[in-house]
């Protein structure tokens, strides 16, 4: 009978130095210099740092706890809902068609597909 394995403690081991990643140290380049730019800095308006116009939409709202549970509620009964999907041919779910888009659009990334076909809803 073979003895029996020696009980290492969790306590006992030392936690791993994750500054010895050798992936991450690969090149052994100084990259300080290729951070905080200037132009890489937040402006107050995102708007502006995108280059886009300002917007006079409507602000966004914070929904309290009984709103927010309905939009929740509402947005999971949307994605149970079953529809005919015209791509596969068959009646699946909201959920099962965003899978299917999105396998849709990595095939015509990878060059698989020549077309993207949206989902168009009413």
């Amino acid at each position: 009978m073979p003895p029996a394995p020696e009980k290492v403690s969790v306590a006992e081991k030392p936690p791993a130095d994750v500054t010895a990643d050798p992936y991450g140290h690969m090149a052994d380049l100084d990259s300080r210099e290729h951070f905080d730019l200037p132009e890489q800095r937040m402006d107050d308006d995102p708007a502006l740092q995108q280059g886009l116009e300002a917007c006079e939409g409507k602000p966004a709202v914070k929904l309290n706890d009984n709103a927010f549970r309905r939009v929740i509620e509402n947005f999971e009964r949307k994605m149970t809902t079953e529809f005919y999907y015209p791509p596969e041919e068959k009646t699946i779910t909201y959920a099962d068609a965003l899978v299917a888009q999105a396998g849709m659009y990595r095939k015509v990334i990878e060059g698989a597909l020549r077309v993207y076909q949206p989902l168009i809803l009413k």
